[in-house]
């Protein structure tokens, strides 16, 4: 199991092979819209400068500073994988290191990050699953009621959640869940 390998690989301080395994991890989980905590454990467990050579495990821990709700902690981790990820030309995770970003700002994305956005999504739609593109409305949802726009917040809330009912995506139910929950 990739668990079981990347505990062997960590203790053993291969660190090539695990982060092989945790960012192949770290993708799928992504996939989900949600970091779980091992994987976050797994991240930290590599020194730091390895860490910060490594966009998919800067994302990680921005990630999770998100779903913490740690938005000030946030933002530099996502604007250093963003970066890093657009000078690969790494499509993937710039995607979601921008639509991490779109969901820190609560007076609405900032407009690069959101016309970046959008022209992602026309020019690689395969990248907007359900589960993003309903992200994306959460986040206006969240920038209307910072603005007090209430029409604004119907419509994208209505919006994420026909979305994600059309789709049957288990991600995009865990982020509704998450986005509109207790």
């Amino acid at each position: 199991s990739p668990a079981r390998a990347i505990h062997h690989y960590l203790a053993a301080g291969l660190w090539a092979e695990a982060i092989a395994e945790i960012e192949a991890v770290a993708q799928q989980q992504m996939q989900q819209g949600f970091v779980r905590q091992q994987l976050l454990s797994w991240a930290r467990s590599l020194p730091e400068a390895i860490r910060q050579k490594r966009p998919w495990l800067i994302l990680v821990l921005g990630a999770h500073d998100v779903q913490s709700g740690k938005m000030q902690a946030a933002t530099p981790r996502l604007l250093k994988a963003l970066d890093m990820f657009q000078t690969e030309g790494e499509t993937e995770g710039e995607m979601l290191a921008l639509l991490y970003l779109a969901q820190i700002d609560t007076l609405g994305p900032r407009p690069a990050v959101e016309a970046r956005l959008k022209e992602m999504i026309r020019t690689h739609p395969q990248l907007a699953s359900p589960l993003r593109r309903a992200l994306i409305h959460i986040g206006m949802a969240w920038s209307a009621l910072y603005r007090h726009v209430w029409s604004e917040v119907q419509q994208n809330l209505v919006t994420a959640m026909e979305i994600t009912r059309q789709s049957a995506d288990r991600g995009a139910y865990q982020m509704m869940a998450q986005s509109i929950g207790p």
